[in-house]
Parts: structure tokens; sequence; C-alpha cells
């Protein structure tokens, strides 16, 4: 069978980067939601510093995510 190269593009998961660029952009900004409807900036409690950990992992990974959809 005969293939153009965009028909091997579109196969081979090059919208697979997005997706993932903008899930991981969906839970930071899900756990930016939740740590400010506690109201975590007054408590600062274990579970506070723990959204905090993860917001700055989250974040980190969608920069990563970022910079990764231009390489194959």
């Amino acid at each position: 069978m005969m293939t153009t190269p965009g028909a091997r593009a579109s196969c081979s998961g090059a919208y697979a980067k997005p997706v993932v660029k903008m899930s991981l952009m969906s839970l930071a900004l899900c756990n930016a939601a939740m740590f400010h409807a506690r109201g975590s900036l007054k408590l600062l409690d274990t579970t506070a510093r723990v959204q905090m950990v993860g917001s700055t992992l989250l974040w980190l990974s969608v920069m990563t995510a970022g910079r990764w959809i231009a390489y194959e």
C-alpha cells in the first residue's frame, strides 16, 4: 500500500505530544483551582505543601512537554 508522508505523520503519533502537554496543563490548572478553593495560602499545612510541590512539578512537566513537541 502506498502512503504519502503526511499520512504517515498523522499515524505516527504527531498529535500525541500536544495532547500530553494539554493534559498536563489541565492537571496543573485543576491543582491550582483546588489549592485556592481550600484556602491553602492561609493554612500552609502539609496538604498545601504537597500541592505546591506537585504544582511545581506539573508546570515543569508542561514546559518540558512544550519543548518536546518540536522533536520526533
